[in-house]
């Protein structure tokens, strides 16, 4: 089935919509902020984790290179526009900790720039 551009623009919209209004993600979340190095000295796939840093390469096809004080991690993004993750501006990332291909990653769920 083929979708119009203007019916593909609809359900992106739709779709950001609910992510930025799920309660899952909300500020008001009992998920509190984690450091990578902690990610990655127990990795829970599947787990919710809630980051702070920095977009510090973009690796290509939707992954970027994220990091903080304690490491980096890789972020898989495909459907997120390059403009919601600006390289070296301070921001948090709302993702699923997971394994792809052996390379720990977060599939990110919302992204937001710090005040």
């Amino acid at each position: 089935m083929k979708f119009s551009n203007c019916t593909k623009v609809a359900f992106l919209a739709i779709g950001l919509f609910l992510v930025m209004t799920c309660p899952v993600l909300s500020q008001s979340n009992n998920s509190t902020s984690i450091t990578i190095g902690k990610i990655i000295a127990n990795p829970i796939v599947g787990s919710l984790v809630t980051v702070n840093g920095q977009v510090v390469e973009d690796l290509g096809f939707g992954h970027y290179l994220f990091s903080d004080e304690t490491g980096r991690i890789q972020l898989d993004a495909p459907d997120f526009p390059k403009a919601w993750l600006p390289l070296n501006e301070d921001m948090t990332i709302v993702g699923e900790a997971d394994r792809d291909e052996g390379i720990l990653e977060i599939q990110v769920l919302w992204s937001s720039m710090a005040p």
